[in-house]
């Protein structure tokens, strides 16, 4: 099994920018429990544990990566 590791903080507030990240590259603040990706368009996406579709989705990209 291989070993996947994301770009990671543990520094309460932290929000990665464009360069830190590779396009659709993870990063993951566990300070805060929040995920983020990079998008084509060179935007970050936060996905936090809300409740929402963006949290379902991260749910399944973690069960997905392993």
């Amino acid at each position: 099994m291989s070993t996947i590791i994301h770009k990671k903080s543990s520094v309460t507030g932290k929000i990665p920018v464009a360069g830190d990240l590779q396009y659709g590259e993870l990063a993951v603040n566990y300070a805060d429990a929040k995920i983020y990706l990079k998008k084509s368009d060179n935007t970050i996406v936060g996905i936090s544990d809300t409740g929402t579709q963006a949290n379902d989705f991260a749910v399944q990209m973690a069960i997905a990566l392993g």
